[in-house]
């Protein structure tokens, strides 16, 4: 290929119409700073003005073709886009200012494609060495799948219109609320269900039943057919499967695992299984999985199938970035979980464990408590803590459910007791 897919006509025009000056330009600047990035363009001199143009527009100085010159004598880039001459030259053909944000549209098109043909290169180049990792292959691949559009639109709203629709919802108890409830009534009374674009930390030490609870609420909720993924970076999928039947049928997992049950025990598993065939769960077990990754299946899953909710199991085991502290690779993992629920308009329930400080003092968890915990606490809408005080003998345990953080609503208390045979939850009693 002689030359990547490109359109420098609509790019100078882009460049022409910012440095008009007046407020023509300013408006053209602001859906320009809202629609491109600089890495969009492919001419080096518009790249270099846009990005000149973006420093002024920060400041508050208004762009024309002066204070454009002086930005880029300052920078050291002015004999980069060809001197003042060279810069003149955005100026030579006034384009149509109606047709800006088409050509807005043009050059952010033709930069999706250049993007999508360096990452087949690079997955190409990866295929052929032969000491490539087959994991670093596929989740090059992943990431392609959802790389068009990274850049998406943003919606700024008039306060106005979202008064009047926040109006419509209160006066409609059929739009008021669009919380995902779980299946302890309790839980629902204080969060009101998990609700979209939230990030949802459940965190515990070690054998507390957080993996439990969240396999609990992901077989409530797809069987009333809401869809689930559910990122498991710990346990199997045959595992998850088990603790589902052990749920439903009574028998304990390791039983189930053994084998040689009587056929009245198979024939519950049959109906298990015959539920299951048909339920909305997507289990993906792969270990190390990063943010990005989760990100382009949970995509590729809503768009297939439609999503209620992901389940991240368990947060400290996401791969993320080379960072020389471990609280600052789950400050990125955690901030992009929360971008991914905002995106996907979902609920995020991430899993965490405690640092081993309330592991020593066996006290009630708090907010310190979370291991390496970076922004976990800053990015999450609600965190929830399991405790209980003795975790011995084979009965029901009574064990808490600490809403610690709720930055929409109540936090509390639930009492819920745990099944240890079935690795189930329900609320207790009054």
């Amino acid at each position: 290929m002689d030359q990547l897919p490109c359109n420098i006509p609509a790019e100078e025009s882009i460049i022409s119409s910012i440095l008009l000056g007046g407020s023509c330009s300013d408006k053209c600047l602001g859906i320009a700073i809202e629609r491109l990035e600089t890495s969009d363009f492919y001419s080096i001199q518009a790249a270099t003005v846009f990005e000149a143009a973006k420093g002024l527009f920060s400041r508050g100085i208004p762009v024309d073709i002066i204070t454009a010159s002086d930005a880029l004598r300052e920078s050291g880039n002015l004999e980069k886009v060809g001197g003042l001459l060279g810069l003149g030259r955005f100026l030579e053909e006034i384009p149509a200012a109606q047709n800006f944000p088409h050509y807005c549209d043009v050059v952010k098109r033709l930069s999706d494609k250049r993007r999508f043909w360096a990452e087949a290169h690079k997955i190409a180049a990866l295929c052929v060495e032969v000491d490539s990792d087959p994991v670093e292959i596929k989740e090059a691949v992943d990431a392609a799948f959802v790389l068009s559009r990274e850049h998406v639109d943003s919606k700024t709203f008039n306060a106005g219109d979202l008064s009047h629709e926040v109006l419509k919802q209160a006066g409609d108890p059929a739009k008021a609320n669009r919380g995902l409830f779980t299946p302890w009534a309790n839980f629902n009374y204080l969060t009101k269900g998990l609700q979209p674009q939230n990030l949802v930390i459940l965190a515990a030490r070690p054998g507390f039943g957080k993996s439990a609870l969240a396999i609990n609420l992901t077989e409530a909720l797809v069987a009333a057919g809401k869809p689930v993924a559910f990122f498991s970076l710990e346990m199997s999928g045959p595992e998850i499967i088990r603790r589902i039947m052990s749920a439903r049928t009574g028998l304990s997992a390791s039983r189930i695992l053994d084998g040689g049950l009587h056929l009245a025990d198979l024939e519950a598993l049959g109906d298990v299984t015959a539920f299951l065939q048909n339920a909305p769960l997507y289990i993906e077990d792969q270990g190390g999985l990063s943010v990005p990754l989760i990100r382009a299946k949970a995509k590729r899953i809503k768009a297939q199938h439609g999503l209620s909710l992901i389940v991240v199991d368990y947060l400290q085991l996401v791969r993320g970035p080379k960072a020389e502290r471990r609280d600052l690779v789950l400050s990125q993992i955690s901030a992009g979980l929360k971008e991914l629920a905002k995106e996907l308009d979902i609920p995020v329930l991430a899993l965490a464990q405690l640092n081993r400080a309330n592991e020593k003092e066996n006290r009630r968890p708090r907010l310190s408590d979370l291991r390496e915990s970076g922004s976990l606490e800053q990015d999450a809408d609600l965190v929830a803590f399991l405790h209980r005080e003795n975790d011995n003998g084979d009965q029901a345990k009574p064990t808490d459910l600490i809403l610690a953080k709720h930055r929409n609503g109540k936090t509390g208390l639930v009492k819920m007791l745990f099944h240890g045979k079935t690795t189930t939850f329900e609320e207790a009693k009054p």
